[in-house]
């Protein structure tokens, strides 16, 4: 597993402080996996549509070249 350190601001840190203490997650870093998996399962087809058309475009220069 990758590690990753990070800043945030205070007010978001005492919001995340709440939210575990408020027994909504185990640990802080729980929030950040659940925030990350789900923006990526919201944007996934997006990414792929844009990474194939940056493929298309990259392909038709090649051919005109």
């Amino acid at each position: 597993m990758k590690s990753l350190t990070i800043n945030i601001p205070t007010s978001m840190e005492a919001m995340l402080t709440k939210f575990v203490s408020a027994g909504y997650f185990k640990t802080e870093e729980d929030i950040f996996i659940i925030a990350l998996s789900d923006f990526i399962r919201r944007n996934q087809i997006e990414l792929m549509e844009y990474f194939v058309a940056e493929d298309i475009k990259w392909a038709f220069q090649k051919k005109d070249n």
